[in-house]
């Protein structure tokens, strides 16, 4: 059976249960009705011998409902949590965890925040057993892995109770992080700040002191959405009536230095934006490359780089090379062929620095994707740092072998947790 077969079955035997219920009460108001002698016993019995068949059915159908959603206590369960909306990106990859779920000899269970019952330590979802699936309700695992992310105020609320509770761990608990605050972090560090360009949060001064220091600047968003995308705004004169052009995805325009606040403002709204310091960048495909390092930590519980890809997302103009990507040395042999070793080495370096460095102030992470630019000697900077990737950038770059390993790296992650707590517990009965 399939898991859309056996959800439905599950959402009408949900329904079905309130409409017993409802019958339920029915016959009880009725039973109590008839305690007033003045209405006929015939009357009565006539009423009431209708439930009698129905009475057989409803228990057959609680004994039915009870036992489709029989809880499992598996034990040494792995969680998989994720949003609603990915239901599609889950699909890609579920056979990945079926795999795994076979060669690692584990259990493994993906389910959403709706189907978590906090008060009873229960998650309903997608069970993986081997070379099983069914849809199923089971004690909660203490090892979830979270891929989602969460914008309303209700999940995030869950998902704070989720992180607190004990015996419980919530690995990557917020996918997609605030910007201007982990700037705020890395730039502390020594290692690290100078791969971070001048940032400060939007407003009128900023934007025009930043002008007045550099032809070009980028607006980012400190939150990234699905599509994210960026603004870029350049200084076409130094004369005093000077057009500044405003880049986005969807357009291209030009303002005077009076006008520029006012078009900035209409088109971010009411959302939060950092403003960079630009500089002379790398260009792939016309626009800007940005570089992304998948860093992980696997059965060894230590921070690795499991992939860099070279792609252009946020600084795009158009759809025409949407979502491009491919290996990051083959394009900068392309570009600057001189030092392509030494920018992968300076990557490398900088991606293990910001994790370790983040593992002090945002604990319980298992996998972060950093997003970097490079100026015109291939320097990087950083211009994004986020939690599990819901992007299929490594299944189109590489088929199944390079999702393959993201993916069975963030389980055996779990696994590292899950027998680290073993030894723990052994070790404190000895």
């Amino acid at each position: 059976m399939n898991r859309g077969f056996l959800k439905e079955i599950r959402d009408l035997f949900l329904i079905n249960k309130k409409m017993l219920h409802c019958l339920l009460r029915e016959k009880k108001l009725f039973e109590n009705l008839f305690l007033d002698n003045s209405i006929p016993e015939d009357t009565k019995y006539k009423l009431l011998d209708t439930y009698n068949p129905l009475m057989e059915v409803i228990d057959k159908r609680f004994l039915i409902h009870s036992s489709f959603l029989e809880i499992n206590k598996i034990p040494d369960l792995l969680g998989i949590l994720y949003n609603k909306t990915q239901e599609d990106y889950l699909n890609l990859f579920s056979k990945n965890l079926q795999n795994l779920s076979n060669k690692r000899n584990i259990h493994m269970i993906c389910f959403t925040l709706e189907n978590v019952n906090l008060e009873k330590d229960l998650v309903e979802g997608l069970l993986i057993e081997k070379t099983s699936m069914r849809y199923q309700s089971v004690t909660m695992p203490k090892f979830i892995l979270n891929i989602g992310t969460y914008s309303k105020f209700s999940k995030k609320t869950k998902i704070n109770q989720l992180m607190k509770m004990q015996g419980y761990l919530l690995i990557n608990p917020i996918n997609n992080l605030n910007q201007a605050v982990l700037f705020d972090i890395l730039s502390s560090l020594p290692a690290i700040k100078n791969c971070i360009l001048p940032f400060s949060t939007l407003s009128f001064l900023i934007i025009s002191e930043y002008l007045s220091n550099s032809n070009r600047i980028f607006l980012l968003p400190e939150i990234r959405g699905l599509n994210p995308s960026a603004i870029q705004i350049e200084k076409k004169s130094l004369k005093s009536n000077s057009k500044y052009s405003i880049k986005t995805r969807e357009k291209h325009q030009y303002c005077n230095k009076d006008k520029l606040y006012f078009h900035v403002q209409k088109l971010i709204r009411n959302k939060r934006y950092l403003v960079v310091q630009g500089k002379d960048l790398l260009f792939w495909n016309g626009v800007p490359l940005e570089a992304r390092v998948y860093i992980q930590k696997g059965i060894a519980g230590k921070w690795s780089i499991t992939k860099m890809i070279g792609k252009n997302e946020i600084f795009l103009k158009d759809s025409l090379v949407y979502d491009t990507v491919d290996e990051l040395e083959t394009l900068l042999v392309k570009i600057i062929p001189e030092k392509v070793d030494c920018i992968i080495k300076n990557l490398a370096n900088l991606s293990l620095n910001i994790c370790t460095f983040l593992d002090y102030y945002i604990p319980n992470f298992g996998n972060f994707m950093l997003d970097f630019i490079f100026d015109e000697e291939g320097s990087p900077f950083i211009l994004h740092v986020g939690g599990w990737d819901s992007k299929n950038y490594l299944l189109r770059l590489n088929g199944k072998n390079l999702w393959d390993q993201y993916i069975r790296n963030a389980i055996d992650y779990l696994l590292f947790l899950q027998q680290k707590r073993v030894r723990e517990d052994d070790h404190d009965m000895g």
